[in-house]
């Protein structure tokens, strides 16, 4: 029985020395693992200089029964780009039964210059909350190629070759325009002067008018076409007669065909105002041809002494 004891002991001990193995198996397999996988990338191809380019940083974890913080990162060196601002997204999803995170960084770079601009790698720190220390990821850099900048048409000589074309067409087409306008004056009638369009209203009242006032009403008109001539400034006051025989008396401007038309209208003229007599359309026609014959606005116009009435 003395020697029991020590035995019972020493088993104990070689039993436990046997299972200690396997309870500290078990136990690193009930404890969690946190492990991080980061990545950068560009988005989008083949820009230029000048252009914004977007680098995104995606990091992501499965859950764990601690809390994880991403720590501030550090400034992104970015040999060929200028930084632009940036934002952060945060996300879970859940697949297969696990729940992961997805933490992005969003970066605006913009393109300095052409040939290969890059973001260098760099470590991603973070609060570890199963170990409570801090630890970090790495996450690769990565590099694009930078097109040279669009040449802009409205710098340089070929700006200058493009107003001085500009021009040319302008002043080319002012210069169509000028002259289809001259030749549009040139070749348009004549405009009608206040005699002929009185003319012409005598003539359309030939056939309806009494020819009583409207022999009066012609030779108001000759009268003034006479005072314009002579540079009577009131025909009211002035006898057609008398401004005939000064008009007549002049002795040049008048053609034997216009003296005849004028000896024409001075009997017409008087024979409506003393005898009063009524006149066929057609007389009023034929004094209608002797007014166009008469009164041609294209005489000169010298300045006599005014006559009397």
């Amino acid at each position: 029985m003395k020697d029991a004891f020590p035995v019972s002991c020493l088993a104990a001990l070689l039993m436990l020395t046997a299972l200690a193995p396997l309870a500290a198996a078990d136990t690193a397999e009930a404890s969690p693992e946190l492990r991080l996988t980061a990545s950068g990338a560009f988005e989008g191809t083949s820009p230029r200089a000048g252009d914004t380019v977007r680098y995104r940083v995606r990091v992501e974890w499965e859950d764990v029964p601690a809390a994880v913080m991403l720590l501030p990162m550090a400034r992104l060196e970015t040999p060929g780009f200028l930084p632009a601002g940036g934002s952060v997204f945060h996300s879970k999803t859940v697949s297969g039964g696990k729940s992961r995170n997805v933490t992005e960084y969003d970066y605006a770079l913009v393109a300095r210059e052409p040939g290969t601009a890059r973001v260098a790698s760099f470590a991603l720190r973070y609060r570890n909350g199963l170990t409570g220390r801090d630890e970090s990821v790495n996450v690769p850099g990565a590099s694009l190629e930078i097109a040279p900048a669009r040449v802009s048409l409205m710098r340089g000589p070929f700006a200058w070759i493009l107003a001085a074309l500009v021009l040319a067409v302008a002043a080319w087409i002012g210069f169509r325009i000028f002259r289809a306008r001259k030749q549009a004056r040139r070749d348009a009638p004549p405009p009608e002067s206040p005699i002929d369009a009185e003319i012409a209203a005598l003539r359309a009242r030939c056939e309806v008018a009494d020819s009583r006032e409207w022999t009066a009403d012609a030779e108001r008109l000759c009268t003034r076409f006479l005072c314009d001539r002579l540079g009577i400034s009131r025909p009211e006051n002035v006898r057609f007669e008398a401004a005939l025989d000064q008009y007549l008396a002049r002795g040049r401007g008048v053609d034997p065909a216009a003296e005849s038309a004028w000896a024409s209208l001075r009997e017409l003229f008087h024979e409506a105002r003393y005898a009063g007599a009524r006149r066929e359309p057609y007389v009023l026609l034929e004094a209608c041809r002797h007014l166009k014959t008469c009164l041609h606005p294209n005489e000169g116009t010298p300045h006599v002494q005014p006559i009397s009435a």
